[in-house]
């Protein structure tokens, strides 16, 4: 069991060490980023906030209205 588990150890230190798994791992990241850094490049953050305020206006109303 002990010698099992010293050699699934072993392999796994291979791929996480491995350049094919940094890459993996940095690519995600790269993916998980990927959105937000679109919406600044495209300057569209500022359109992006006055919709969030919007939406978070018109719940306030439609609460107001929904109450007697």
């Amino acid at each position: 069991m002990v010698k099992a588990g010293r050699t699934m150890g072993k392999y796994m230190r291979k791929i996480v060490m491995s350049p094919t798994w940094r890459m993996v791992q940095q690519t995600s990241r790269e993916l998980r980023t990927l959105p937000n850094r679109m919406i600044r490049e495209a300057g569209m953050e500022e359109d992006i906030k006055d919709l969030d305020q919007l939406r978070k206006e018109m719940e306030n109303q439609i609460g107001s209205i929904r109450k007697p």
